[in-house]
């Protein structure tokens, strides 16, 4: 996104790449694989949301985990981001999020849990007077992603992207 009003160069996103990266890594990190189903990216006209099947509020309370307290539901999984450097045990993903976008964009069931992004309203106006194809969502959302968490779910588990209107 460029901005006219503006002369000097300042790059604006659909999302925040880095919550969008925290929130990526949290719903792998505390998805249920026992139902052998990964987790999910869906967009939407003025959102995206992050689903994963577990729940994080099976092993700590929410108020724990919207304050970033680090529980690890799959602690193999998570030990082994932790040495890729991909996750680490501060909590600090949750952070992320919730500093960008507040607690409201959290919701947990017995069964899942999703995270749910809006877009930013400037670049969607931008995006919304160009052709968008669910090709070019998908690359722009998978360049968030760090590609070493993309090759080790895409050879655990299958991921879903699904484009709702």
């Amino acid at each position: 996104f460029f901005d006219n009003e503006n002369t000097a160069r300042r790059d604006e996103y659909l999302i925040d790449q880095e919550s969008f990266r925290e929130g990526w890594i949290n719903a792998c990190l505390h998805n249920d694989y026992s139902k052998h189903l990964g987790p999910a990216v869906y967009l939407f006209n003025d959102h995206l949301e992050i689903f994963s099947y577990g729940n994080p509020l099976s092993v700590q309370t929410k108020e724990d985990f919207l304050r970033g307290v680090s529980v690890p539901i799959n602690p193999e999984l998570t030990s082994v981001f932790m040495k890729i450097d991909k996750a680490e045990a501060s909590g600090k993903g949750i952070n992320t999020i919730v500093e960008k976008y507040g607690i409201d964009v959290f919701e947990f069931s017995e069964t899942h849990f999703t995270i749910k992004i809006p877009y930013n309203k400037k670049v969607l106006e931008t995006i919304n007077s160009q052709e968008i194809t669910q090709e070019n969502i998908l690359v722009k959302i998978l360049g968030i992603i760090n590609i070493v968490s993309c090759r080790i779910f895409s050879i655990l588990y299958s991921r879903y992207i699904i484009i709702c209107t």
